[in-house]
């Protein structure tokens, strides 16, 4: 195909919110760059969270939208040698972010945060900064892995030393997309899941993708014993990914075993509930013997090992049945806003 000179491209603005701009110069293909093709972006709970200011974490002043994505390369430029035109690829969310501990440095170059985003029909992007699709994936489907999958996969297998294995206890939290990923990733491997959730509905997705018990949170809010109750012994879970926020942390943490790991996932919870919720006191934490980490998405070869695993597999990420067009862009944040929804919202680019 010619080589697109300009491209149209979703910007948020704090002044102004999400706009579409038309016919905005693609930048100059630079040493070690890809020009390439998207052709869908899966929309994440944070980016909307964080254009209506309910985000305890702020938004950028003005950047391209979106972190997510699935695209084909285009073109090259010198020193590429990992990809070639034609090639399907997702770009990683911390552009610099290639193996190892996450730094200051690497979290201050993420897509559509600190740096422009997906949200757009043409980007250069570094070829560092991508990996090849899944090849048994859908455009849509390949869409939804950079933020959720690889946060999934991070829970579970980012510790060296607690890396899941077959047989282990898993607990993870909701049908959003990272706790779906973390159901898929741990069934695969051979872990017994349990997950909580609030309508039968969701308990019977659930159930059909491998899971073994269903705890409904609003019949149970105190859920955390009832859990440990189902694993051997009553002694807990390996791994436990912690979705809901201030309030099911608590719960968490009756559940997670001596040595167990809680991985702290995204701020899901509105500012004035974290304001209004009691805090966690210091011997909750000291007495689970336990480690509780915070993490935020994951590394480039933590998506590479993710992405082998997935093909191996064949794993296919859940994504919503609704499709919204490029130009849809604001319904489709909107829906994310509103919740209630299974599978991740993916945004149609371009259909080549």
């Amino acid at each position: 195909m010619p080589i697109p000179r300009t491209t149209s491209q979703w910007v948020y603005d704090q002044s102004t919110g999400l706009e579409l701009e038309e016919r905005v110069p693609i930048p100059e293909l630079e040493q070690g760059n890809c020009l390439l093709q998207i052709h869908a972006v899966s929309l994440n709970y944070g980016e909307i969270a964080r254009m209506k200011g309910k985000y305890p974490q702020e938004g950028p002043q003005r950047r391209v939208a979106g972190g997510d994505g699935v695209a084909t390369v285009i073109a090259t430029g010198s020193g590429v040698t990992e990809f070639q035109a034609g090639d399907r690829v997702c770009p990683i969310w911390q552009q610099t972010y290639q193996t190892g501990p996450l730094t200051p440095e690497i979290e201050n170059t993420a897509l559509g945060l600190t740096i422009d985003g997906t949200l757009r029909e043409y980007a250069v992007l570094a070829a560092s900064g991508l990996v090849k699709a899944p090849t048994h994936l859908t455009h849509r489907e390949a869409a939804t892995l950079t933020c959720a999958a690889v946060t999934a996969w991070n829970g579970l297998f980012g510790l060296s030393d607690r890396r899941l294995k077959a047989g282990d206890w898993v607990l993870t939290q909701g049908t959003g997309a990272v706790s779906l990923a973390a159901v898929q990733f741990a069934v695969a491997a051979g872990a017994h899941v349990v997950v909580t959730t609030s309508t039968t509905e969701k308990a019977k997705l659930l159930k059909s993708l491998g899971v073994e018990h269903v705890l409904n949170y609003r019949e149970n809010p105190s859920w955390g014993e009832s859990a440990k109750a189902l694993t051997p012994g009553g002694r807990g879970f390996h791994h436990i990914i912690e979705l809901g926020g201030q309030r099911s942390l608590r719960e968490s943490l009756q559940a997670v075993r001596f040595e167990g790991v809680v991985s702290l996932i995204g701020l899901m919870e509105e500012l004035e509930t974290i304001q209004n919720t009691p805090g966690i006191t210091f011997p909750e934490l000291f007495l689970r013997y336990a480690t509780v980490r915070s993490l935020h998405v994951g590394s480039r070869q933590q998506f590479q090992e993710m992405v082998d695993f997935m093909e191996q597999h064949a794993i296919r990420p859940v994504v919503n049945e609704e499709e919204f067009k490029f130009e849809d862009c604001i319904q489709a944040y909107e829906k994310v806003w509103e919740g209630g929804h299974t599978g991740k919202i993916v945004v149609n680019v371009s259909s080549a």
